[in-house]
């Protein structure tokens, strides 16, 4: 699978992107026969750094990257803001409604990164079904 990337808009209602790079990321990943639960942490990461570009970054646009191949996949989320890297906050309560994002996207993957207003992440710990 080629590696695609998207640019969102940061224009008028931005809610249902994260949603949206859910049903695509998983939509390839099913094309190219990935098995189930890399979908699944597929969909969940691509939603929390969808989620956090647009609530944290300031550029014109949100950017998402996908790559698959064999048995690897990356995702990559670009806030375009300036070059500023994403902090890890503490979840200040266990019933708060945010600040777990990208604790939840470390647990998730095999290889999470930072370089500037870009999270990398690795999924790569498992079989294909090809």
């Amino acid at each position: 699978m080629p590696y695609e990337v998207y640019k969102l808009p940061r224009v008028g209602d931005v809610r249902p992107w994260p949603g949206r790079m859910r049903q695509i990321v998983a939509a390839r990943l099913r094309y190219a026969d990935y098995p189930e639960d890399v979908v699944y942490r597929a969909q969940m990461i691509v939603s929390e750094l969808v989620t956090n570009g647009f609530q944290h970054g300031t550029g014109d646009t949100v950017g998402v990257g996908c790559f698959a191949h064999g048995d690897v996949v990356v995702l990559a989320v670009a806030s375009g803001s300036p070059v500023c890297l994403p902090e890890i906050a503490e979840p200040r309560d266990i019933d708060a409604e945010s600040g777990r994002g990208l604790h939840i996207v470390r647990e998730l993957a095999d290889v999470c990164t930072f370089s500037g207003d870009r999270v990398w992440v690795v999924l790569a710990d498992f079989e294909t079904a090809a």
